[in-house]
This record gives C-alpha cells, structure tokens and sequence, in this order.
C-alpha cells in the first residue's frame, strides 16, 4: 500500500476589525500556518504606511482622516505542493473623526448689553465648553446656545475673545482643538445736558454745557412743562 502525505494548505488571519485616531499609528498582530514567510505582503486600499509590509506583526498609520481602510494580508503555502496556494485576509480599520469646531463669526456689540451665541456648530466631540479672554461669565459655558456677560475689564478693553474648546470621542479623547471669535466693544452712548439751574418765565436759557458720548443725531425734549427749543 502506498502512503499520500497531505501537506495543510496555508492559513493566515489578519486579525479583528478596529478602529484608530487619524494620524494614529496601530500594531497589527496576524498569525498564519504553512505559509511561506518571504511571500508576506500587507497592502491597503487607501493610503496609509506600513512600518514593514514583509512581516506578519506590523504597524500601519493610516493618512486620512475618516472613513474606513481595509487592509490585506497574503501569503503563499511553504511546501512545493503548496507554493501555488494563496491565503488572504482582511480586516477593516475604522478611522474616527476628530472633532470639528466653529465658535462663530466676529461680531461687535454695544458695550452696555450681552451677547448671545447662536452660531456656533460643533461634531464629533466628547466634551466642549466656552472660555473667555478676561474670563468673563457664560450661561450655560458648556453649550452651542449661550450667553456672555460683557464685564467691565472687556470695556475697558474694547474687545473680547471668546473660545470654543472641544476633546474628541473615545478613541481620540487627547485630541482637542479649539475655535476662536472675536467681539468688538462700541462705548456705550452717554449725555450730559447740563447742571440746574432757574430763569424767569419769560427769559430764554441757551444750552452750552451740555455734551454727549459715542451717539448721534440728538433730540431735546421736556419732562416737565413745555416750551420750544431751537434749533
């Protein structure tokens, strides 16, 4: 009776779907049977760099910044009934998305009233929050709807920073960015129409001490009694 020697076809597994920051670099751990070592290649269907493409344990470091990226390993039988067989496999690598900020657009306020933050968007975030330049007060600081005091230090300077911060999801949460807007303070308007003062009902009283701050197109009225002003 004659003997058949059954050579085991080659086998090779690239290891468990996963998922990585943009930009991050991960280790890749395949294990084979009856392969031939020297006809390992890794290969990816988007760009990306393998630290060695010949070895079953790699690393690769993907070079886009979401989406997916299948990555596959091949090798040929070792044995030269087998050297015609190829075995693959693939995994998929989940790139995760960084987050994505945007505060607002510059604006200029008056400095006598508050701003309120509409325009902000924000995605794939964990955590975000307002900061301020002067440290001034938001209500609340940790949403995209949000209110900022304008104190007196922003007066006083005439302009207010106001930054948006955000970390990123789970896989990425030491990847924070932040978003910057920028808000001018006019002075508020002012006026001074002049001290006290008595006349005799007949007379007429010319108003030369009065003053007005940061405003236009003043008006005189009166309070109490009437009259007639001119201009």
């Amino acid at each position: 009776n004659g003997t058949v020697n059954i050579t085991p076809l080659p086998l090779i597994n690239a290891g468990q779907d996963t998922s990585v920051c943009p930009g991050y670099t991960i280790t890749l751990m395949a294990e084979a049977t009856s392969i031939d070592p020297t006809t390992i290649q890794w290969t990816a269907n988007a760009p990306g760099i393998f630290s060695n493409p010949t070895q079953l344990q790699t690393s690769f470091t993907p070079q886009q910044n979401n989406g997916q990226i299948i990555l596959t390993i091949s090798a040929h039988g070792t044995s030269p009934q087998c050297s015609n067989k190829t075995t693959s496999d693939q995994l998929i690598l989940n790139i995760a998305t960084f987050p994505i900020l945007h505060a607002g657009n510059d604006t200029s306020i008056c400095a006598n009233t508050n701003i309120l933050l509409l325009d902000a968007t924000e995605a794939s975030y964990q955590t975000f929050n307002w900061s301020s330049s002067s440290g001034g007060l938001f209500n609340p600081y940790n949403s995209d709807v949000s209110s900022y005091y304008i104190n007196n230090v922003d007066r006083i300077n005439g302009q207010v920073s106001l930054t948006l911060t955000a970390s990123g999801l789970a896989l990425c949460p030491d990847h924070v960015i932040s978003d910057q807007m920028s808000i001018l303070i006019d002075p508020a308007p002012g006026a001074f129409a002049g001290a006290d003062t008595i006349i005799c009902a007949s007379d007429s009283i010319y108003l030369i001490s009065s003053q007005m701050y940061q405003a236009q197109s003043p008006q005189w009225n009166t309070i109490i009694g009437s009259g007639t002003f001119l201009p």
